[in-house]
């Protein structure tokens, strides 16, 4: 459990392969203590099954002021950061140029509790694949929600969202610009944001035709565009984790999903 600020970051050598971290347990606060950050930068970390691991399971009351993501690995967990129904707050949830792979039913970020609260959420410029949920069950208000830059593929499940605080209200909004959707994880319909009062907004994102749901008027992903071909037709290998585009012609191809693939 954290009391003090940590920066877990990858030594900087010649080596192109990031360290890898096996988590076997789950970071927690300190009860009542205020952690100024908890950084990951340039490293894999790796849970070592879906039924119980997470990056984050708070489940103590206090405040930690920035949890960030940079240029990291996240894979193998039932949930990367989730708060319990505890007086505990997250400032800033940030995910940066990261890959995200394998992750069950507790999703990227979730707020599992009325009692506690994620104040912001960004993920930016980043893959997502197979995550059964990335914003998902809000059960307190946050401040802001941003997501640009993502690429995802069979995420989330169907019948899941985008981004959902159903009937809770995100102050500023929920922005999403430059993504592209392709291929729920389950089949079905997969919807895209839901929210009580601050709306959402967004522009240049695009779904694959195998993205079931994801126009649906109630809850549309905003800024959403179709392209006519399926993931396959859009990216080189898509179930091998290569998302550089194989369509020279989508209209998105510099401008929308991870830049690492365009």
């Amino acid at each position: 459990s954290l009391s003090q600020p940590i920066s877990i970051i990858a030594e900087d050598t010649f080596d192109p392969k990031l360290p890898i971290i096996s988590m076997a347990g789950n970071f927690n606060i300190v009860a009542n203590s205020s952690v100024e950050y908890l950084h990951f930068i340039d490293v894999v970390l790796r849970g070592t099954d879906y039924s119980s691991k997470y990056v984050h399971n708070i489940n103590t009351a206090g405040i930690l002021g920035e949890v960030k993501f940079e240029n990291c690995r996240i894979e193998i967990f039932r949930g990367i950061t989730r708060t319990q129904n505890v007086a505990a707050t997250i400032n800033l949830f940030s995910i940066n140029n990261c890959i995200i792979d394998s992750i069950a039913g507790y999703g990227i970020v979730i707020n599992d509790g009325a009692a506690s609260k994620i104040n912001q959420i960004s993920i930016t410029n980043s893959t997502i694949s197979g995550a059964e949920i990335i914003v998902g069950a809000g059960k307190n208000n946050a401040q802001a929600v941003k997501i640009s830059d993502c690429t995802f593929y069979r995420a989330p499940n169907s019948g899941r969202y985008i981004v959902d605080y159903n009937g809770l209200t995100v102050t500023d909004g929920i922005v999403i610009n430059n993504c592209i959707f392709s291929t729920p994880k389950t089949s079905g319909t997969t919807n895209g944001v839901r929210v009580g009062t601050g709306g959402s907004m967004g522009e240049n994102n695009y779904y694959t035709s195998d993205y079931t749901g994801s126009i649906n008027s109630s809850t549309s992903i905003p800024g959403l565009k179709a392209y006519s071909g399926n993931a396959a037709t859009l990216f080189n290998s898509p179930m091998q984790g290569d998302f550089s585009f194989k369509d020279g012609s989508f209209a998105g191809k510099s401008t929308a999903g991870d830049p690492r693939w365009r």
